[in-house]
């Protein structure tokens, strides 16, 4: 497990050091005490307040690299620690002539610790709230990464019904247009040109759908040869003409196949508007968007087999 003591060796030196001198000061100036059955319950409070100290100090610094949140919280921690040191020594020895000053020893440090640490958790609450900030667009861009379908690089079915539904849930009123669009005869294209040709075709119809609409609008490849495309604040006037320029522009499209150069032939554009104000979930406005498409036998895009010299 990676840890990051190695970049803390001065400030464990600094504890490791302040506890020593801390002992050998008491054993040189004050006389040891004798125990009693009461200072035996106070040594082992104050010693495991120590100890604890002590655990968060060194645990603390295995998990933080060094910094200034990393700086501050192990000052507090320290002058903490020392004051619960010097209340534990002065259990073991005689201090009633030094009791005032050994009391502002115990209690500045531990005041002052106190606010230190404070201040370092108010800065450690900003570092972690920047962190998760920043975790939530890596984790966001990741999911829209994910979203995208492999064979036209548009985006997934999930994807643009999550999409929708935000919409529909917008607080403001707004027309919400959906188009959806078939490639007619492509089962056929496929068993006669293969997987390679279809998946091409299917990218190059994508990639013209997706020059052809808004920068709002989003389109995605919903199920197998059917594309769905989301248009935001627009009216069923306003989705007709992008319908009408999808159709012109995957009407000049050509694309090769072996020896042979194919084109689109007899484009037709399938349109199901649905704005705000109808009801219903995203999966049943799809659901009778997609049933009305089957019935629409005109309104398909059309894969002519007409070969170009």
């Amino acid at each position: 497990m990676h840890h990051y003591l190695g970049l803390h060796k001065q400030k464990l030196a600094i504890m490791l050091v302040a506890t020593i001198a801390s002992a050998i000061f008491y054993a040189l100036v004050f006389d040891l005490k004798v125990f009693t059955s009461r200072g035996l319950v106070d040594v082992i409070g104050e010693g495991g307040t120590a100890a604890c100290l002590l655990t968060w100090i060194v645990v603390f610094l295995w998990v933080r690299p060094s910094g200034r949140v990393t700086s501050l919280i192990f000052t507090g921690l320290m002058l903490i620690y020392f004051a619960t040191l010097q209340d534990l020594l002065d259990e073991f020895f005689v201090i009633d002539q030094y009791k005032r000053f050994l009391t502002f020893a115990e209690s500045v440090p531990s005041t002052v610790g106190m606010l230190i640490l404070t201040y370092g958790f108010l800065h450690w609450k900003s570092e972690q709230e920047s962190f998760n900030l920043s975790r939530l667009r890596t984790e966001k861009n990741l999911r829209e990464h994910m979203a995208f379908d492999h064979i036209t690089e548009l985006y997934d079915a999930p994807y643009f019904e999550e999409r929708f539904g935000q919409l529909l849930k917008h607080p403001e009123p707004m027309d919400v247009s959906l188009l959806l669009l078939d490639i007619e005869g492509y089962e056929d294209f496929l068993h006669q040109h293969g997987r390679p040709a279809a998946n091409r075709l299917l990218r190059d119809a994508g990639a013209l759908m997706a020059m052809s609409i808004r920068d709002q609008d989003l389109v995605c490849r919903y199920a197998s040869d059917r594309f769905a495309v989301l248009l935001p604040q627009a009216s069923t006037e306003i989705a007709l003409q992008i319908g009408e320029d999808i159709q012109q522009s995957l009407s000049l499209c050509r694309y090769k196949v072996g020896t042979q150069r194919q084109m689109l032939d007899s484009i037709w554009i399938s349109t199901t508007i649905h704005t705000q104000d109808a009801h219903g979930s995203v999966r049943q406005i799809l659901k009778e968007a997609n049933q009305q498409l089957t019935h629409k036998h005109r309104a398909r895009v059309m894969v002519s087999d007409t070969v170009v010299a």
